[in-house]
């Protein structure tokens, strides 16, 4: 009897949705949504590595746009979503050409004060995932810079403006 080869699977554009313990992660979270936010978000990668701007350095990975195994970033509650659509390719190409830059620590002083600190070349982790998804073709026209999408609004965005489909959630 011949064995049936399994099919491979498309690329897929994934998403993780996570809300941190440390009282930072608590503060992003109650400030972009209050009750039930989160305060990170990490493009996953085929490999099941999590491509994010970060303002830590987490084992010996550093700061800022990098690679690091999901293990690494410890989270309280996570949702994974997954989109329909767009180019996974040129999401992840983009994506990982970022790798290296700086967090970009004046978008957030801007966020809180209510001015555009942005630093260029510098990534806060739902600004690269914005620009990440406008690279894929996925987002074209928003109101507003990528350093002021909250990692809720880009929650909502891929949820029920882009269609995404919640794949695994963990947590509470």
């Amino acid at each position: 009897m011949m064995a049936i080869a399994p099919v491979p699977r498309p690329p897929v554009i994934r998403l993780s949705f996570r809300l941190g313990y440390d009282l930072s992660s608590r503060l992003i979270a109650w400030w972009g949504q209050a009750i039930g936010g989160w305060s990170h978000v990490a493009a996953m990668l085929p490999s099941g590595e999590l491509l994010d701007a970060r303002s830590d350095k987490l084992g010996d990975v550093p700061a800022g746009v990098q690679i690091r195994p999901e293990a690494l970033e410890p989270a309280k509650r996570t949702a994974l979503v997954e989109l329909p659509g767009g180019d996974p390719v040129a999401w992840e190409e983009w994506l990982k050409s970022k790798v290296g830059a700086r967090y970009d620590d004046a978008a957030i002083v801007g966020d809180i004060v209510g001015r555009q600190f942005h630093g260029k070349g510098r990534w806060i982790c739902s600004a690269l995932q914005t620009q990440a998804l406008k690279h894929a073709g996925l987002i074209r026209n928003l109101p507003m810079s990528d350093s002021l999408v909250t990692p809720d609004a880009l929650y909502l965005i891929v949820t029920a403006g882009l269609g995404g489909k919640i794949v695994r959630t963990a947590g509470h």
